[in-house]
């Protein structure tokens, strides 16, 4: 596992939607293994921020996993509900 990836993780709790959303962006892109992103980003997609949450749809999609599969799945039936 890169150094980054701690790092990458606890910005993802951070006060600003910028700066957590920089850092699933960074999830998407970097080499990490779905055990570790896949729960990170299955928390992204509970963020308060719309922005936040698009960006951790994008990088589940890229994983395809299948817990990233399910994670997506029920995040799609909670925002269907609204």
């Amino acid at each position: 596992m890169s150094e980054a990836v701690p790092a990458v993780l606890a910005t993802l709790k951070d006060e600003s939607a910028m700066i957590r959303s920089t850092a699933v962006k960074a999830l998407r892109e970097i080499d990490i293994d779905p055990e570790i992103a896949v729960p990170a980003l299955t928390e992204a997609l509970k963020d308060e921020n719309k922005a936040v949450r698009s960006v951790a749809v994008e990088a589940l999609e890229k994983i395809k996993t299948a817990e990233a599969v399910h994670a997506l799945e029920e995040y799609r039936q909670r925002s269907n509900k609204f």
